[in-house]
């Protein structure tokens, strides 16, 4: 594995009247083995370097239900440029 990728994707405004951080890709990066790169992309912060991406490049991206389809392509296009990656979803019951 070449590096691991986590998105943070741009919202705006304001979510259930609380900003969105990147606090939970922070974590996870942290359980990342240190022997293996991590980054963590804030399109909040700027543009996604999605041209970057390579084979052997692993990317997680965090969503709401609401831009899931914008998510949907970013992952398509991660794919093309031979990056793995991840489509995780949490729903309690």
């Amino acid at each position: 594995m070449r590096r691991i990728v986590l998105i943070q994707p741009k919202r705006d405004g304001r979510v259930f009247g609380r900003s969105r951080l990147p606090y939970t890709l922070m974590r996870l990066a942290s359980l990342v083995p240190d022997e293996i790169p991590v980054e963590i992309w804030d399109e909040n912060v700027r543009d996604l370097a999605m041209d970057t991406l390579r084979e052997g490049d692993l990317v997680s991206i965090t969503s709401m239900t609401s831009d899931h389809r914008r998510r949907r392509t970013d992952c398509t296009r991660a794919m093309k440029q031979g990056a793995g990656w991840l489509w995780a979803v949490s729903t309690p019951r």
